[in-house]
């Protein structure tokens, strides 16, 4: 999705949203070769990574007064610690496919050192760091919270009050307030959760998770790292008592007791607090919303197998040895990701290529398949969820190519035709499918139209599939017309159009599955004049209405409706209103 935005309409926030500012694809929009650009979007993602796991390393060796090589000691143990207890799929996850996490927390890092470092203490760095900040509250709101820690952290246990920490605090939160006014003006609004928590929404969270797991976590590799920490804390303290006395322990500075005490808590807060958010519950109770808690346990088995190393010389050696081993051990185990991990990249293979590139159906099948066509030069759209992001270019595509061949080819990925067709309504509402095909599995082949009814003044006709055309409340396209759905209201209304004066016959063709109550009713001037009614019910094989419908004046704005009961089982197969002198009496 970054790589279609940046190259199909490059928008503030993410296509169908008011929220995860575009910062990637534009950083990437000026790459205007697809296959390149897909690549360039994934090798960002891994850089911001990296430099975040390298800033996290320097700040916590700042803060707790090491040297330069025990900084690179200090990267190299948290590097293997963090990826030690992630699967492939939690690789790519944090690493390519979710940059709103990694790349905040690095405005978090640098904006914090720029505040409390020993050194880069200038004004123009922390300038640059709280434009990082506004960028962070735009990419993640959620940042302000890891942002609220550093600043108590700073100032309540780690440094004295400074003009610069006040001036992060305030900053952080008009960024915050500047993105939410933002979003008010460009953002498109996907309905509430964001800022709603319950309580008891939390113990369904820890159902959730322990009965789906993260499937991002190596947890055998996490608990070989658990293990690992223990063992060599075991031997490092049995060979102090021996080398040393009983009585010597080994000695903890308060700042990193302190430290680690500051990130477990974060930790276990924001479990707390994102396992009771609805928005967290509508998506599953999705493990990337734990990423930055992730963040915060890695970091605390890296300073303890640190604070290991640092005591302990060669056992030390042997400790980040092992660690790096265990890294290695676990990467082998679950990297990379094989191909059906990603069922959203397999499935797209074997999806079929439109010939006109549109795409409908279930949004993880849709993007994809565009992505693709488009590495072939293929020009292609989605007509899946957050069409609306490109919507204007979609609807000219659809136009002009109707326009030129007469019809268009859409390829229905994992929904039924009435569910594409659907979005095709939602796309132009002047659209009929012509063609329903099932191709193989869930992949279906559409040919749409504009619809052949015809509406001249003198007669109205719909059927078979020209019906999907029209407006309906309650209706379920079927390959013969529209059925009723089991709710009451109207299967079909419309279409709102001009007739002569004179004298119409009205047919109403179906199946015999019509309720009481059930009613067709025709109106001119939008429904102010009512012109016929009755009430449905066979007359003879497929025929359920056939009247005589006289027009004294001229009507503008035509409708038809059929209206149902919720116990109707109604299918229609056509309509016909003819003008008297176009049709036969018989």
């Amino acid at each position: 999705m970054n790589s279609i935005m940046s190259l199909q309409k490059l928008t503030l926030f993410y296509w169908g949203q008011d929220r995860l500012a575009n910062l990637l694809p534009f950083v990437v929009s000026f790459v205007r070769d697809p296959a390149f650009n897909l690549k360039v979007v994934a090798i960002v993602p891994v850089v911001v990574l990296m430099a975040t796991l390298a800033t996290k390393a320097f700040v916590l060796n700042e803060m707790l007064g090491g040297r330069g090589r025990e900084f690179l000691l200090t990267y190299v143990v948290l590097v293997c610690v963090f990826f030690s207890g992630l699967t492939g799929v939690g690789v790519f996850e944090i690493a390519v496919w979710h940059v709103e996490y990694t790349f905040p927390l690095l405005a978090v890092l640098l904006s914090s050192y720029f505040v409390w470092g020993r050194h880069l203490r200038a004004w123009p760095f922390f300038a640059a760091s709280l434009l990082l900040v506004f960028l962070a509250a735009g990419v993640n709101p959620a940042v302000i919270v890891p942002l609220v820690f550093v600043i108590l952290f700073g100032v309540l246990w780690g440094k004295k009050p400074c003009s610069r920490a006040v001036v992060l605090a305030i900053f952080s939160a008009a960024s915050l307030v500047a993105w939410v006014l933002i979003s008010k003006y460009f953002g498109e609004a996907v309905g509430g959760g964001y800022s709603q928590f319950a309580f008891e929404r939390i113990h369904r969270g820890v159902g959730a998770l322990i009965s789906g797991s993260f499937p991002g976590i190596n947890y055998f590799g996490s608990l070989l790292l658990v293990g690992l920490l223990a063992f060599t804390h075991f031997i490092a303290d049995t060979f102090r008592k021996w080398h040393l006395g009983n009585g010597v322990a080994e000695s903890v500075p308060a700042l990193e007791s302190r430290l680690v005490c500051a990130l477990v808590l974060f930790a276990a807060l924001w479990i707390l607090v994102f396992l009771s958010s609805e928005w967290v519950e509508r998506n599953l109770f999705h493990w990337r919303y734990f990423i930055w808690p992730y963040f915060a346990i890695s970091s605390v088995l890296a300073l303890l197998f640190r604070r290991v190393v640092i005591a302990n010389g060669v056992i030390g050696i042997v400790c980040v040895s092992l660690v790096a081993v265990t890294a290695v051990y676990a990467a082998w185990l679950t990297w990379p990701a094989e191909r059906n991990d990603y069922a959203v990249l397999s499935k797209a293979e074997d999806d079929g290529v439109s010939a006109d590139g549109l795409y409908a159906g279930d949004y993880w099948r849709v993007w994809p398949a565009v992505m693709r066509a488009m590495i072939v030069e293929q020009r292609a759209y989605g007509l899946a969820f957050r069409w609306v992001g490109n919507g204007t270019a979609l609807r000219k595509y659809l136009t002009e190519t109707l326009d030129r061949k007469g019809s268009a080819e859409v390829l229905c990925l994992g929904a039924s035709g009435a569910e594409c067709f659907q979005q095709l309504r939602s796309v132009d509402s002047g659209v009929s499918v012509q063609v329903a095909e099932d191709l193989k599995g869930d992949v279906r082949r559409l040919i749409v139209v504009r619809p052949k009814a015809s509406h001249n003044g003198r007669n109205i006709d719909f059927s078979g599939k020209a019906l999907w055309s029209l407006p309906s409340q309650v209706g379920r396209w079927s390959d013969s017309g529209v059925q009723a759905d089991g709710r009451s209201g109207c299967i079909v209304y419309g279409p709102y159009v001009g007739l002569e004066a004179g004298r119409y016959r009205f047919q109403l063709q179906g199946n015999e599955g019509a309720s009481r109550g059930d009613v067709v009713r025709i109106t001119s001037d939008a429904g102010a004049k009512e012109l016929f009614v009755s009430p449905i019910e066979a007359t003879r094989a497929g025929l359920l209405v056939d009247a005589i419908v006289q027009m004294r004046e001229p009507a503008s704005a035509t409708e038809v409706s059929v209206c149902v009961e919720a116990a109707s089982n109604l299918e229609i197969h056509a309509y016909r209103l003819y003008k008297q002198a176009s049709f036969s009496e018989n």
